[in-house]
Formats: structure tokens, sequence, C-alpha cells
């Protein structure tokens, strides 16, 4: 899959019927982003390769301190799409005035664990406690 190619658009409702698949593949991070999409459709932007949905991104608008969550399609993973669309949010976000990104990952999850190891992440990483499956938070400051 070629991930130069990778298409940023704003959710919209044509877009529902293909999230909902690929979330309903990862039975740990869909059900999550499901309720906040539900709830704030405006905050995510879709990533398509060709006609093909690969990724989904919740971005909050740019403030002082957004947050970021990233997810992409069980069968797309290990092809560089999530660590692209990390760097189209974070530029976005840094563009309006963003100066720290914050995010969630899965304690123990394979793909948090590959994210977590790969440079588009900055090295600090913060747990708080919370019940299980602990989620790592990471906050990566453009300052």
């Amino acid at each position: 899959m070629n991930i130069a190619g990778i298409r940023y658009e704003r959710f919209s409702p044509k877009d529902e019927r293909a999230v909902k698949e690929a979330l309903s593949r990862d039975a740990d991070a869909g059900e999550d982003i499901l309720r906040v999409l539900a709830e704030e459709p405006d905050l995510f932007v879709v990533s398509y390769i060709g006609d093909k949905l690969v990724g989904l991104a919740q971005v909050n608008e740019p403030v002082s301190q957004s947050y970021l969550t990233v997810f992409v399609a069980p069968e797309d993973r290990r092809q560089g799409i999530g660590s692209a669309m990390v760097r189209y949010a974070e530029a976005k976000l840094r563009a309006g005035g963003t100066q720290i990104v914050r995010s969630s990952f899965r304690a123990g999850h394979p793909c948090s664990l590959r994210l977590r190891a790969s440079s588009v992440l900055s090295p600090t990483f913060h747990r708080r406690s919370c019940s299980a499956p602990e989620p790592l938070f990471h906050w990566k400051n453009f300052r």
C-alpha cells in the first residue's frame, strides 16, 4: 500500500458504515471511539488510500493543549499509516496554535508499543492509574 497517497477528509455521514466496520474489527479500541464519534463527529478526520478507508483520527480543535487519538484498521497496520496520520494531525494542530498534544494508548497493546517505539512520538510517556487495561498518556510539547 502506498502511504504517500493517503487522503484526509473531515468525517461525514458517507464514512459512517466504513468506519463502523473498521472499528468492529478491533473491540479494544472500537467501542471507545464509537462513543465519542456518536457524540462529537465534527472532531474526526478519516483517511483513505484510494477508495478504502484505512484510518480515523479524533483531532480536537487547536487550542493551547489539544487531544489526538489515531485508529488504523487492523488489516492496514504496520505500514506507516498511523505514523503518517499522527504527523498530519500534529501539523494541523500546531498550525492552529496548539502547543501541547495529549494522546492515550492502551498499555501493553502491540500497536501502542510499536507507536511508542517509533520516532513519531517523543519519548515522554506518563502513566496515570485507572482501571485495566491501563492507558499510557503521552504529551508532546511543541514549545
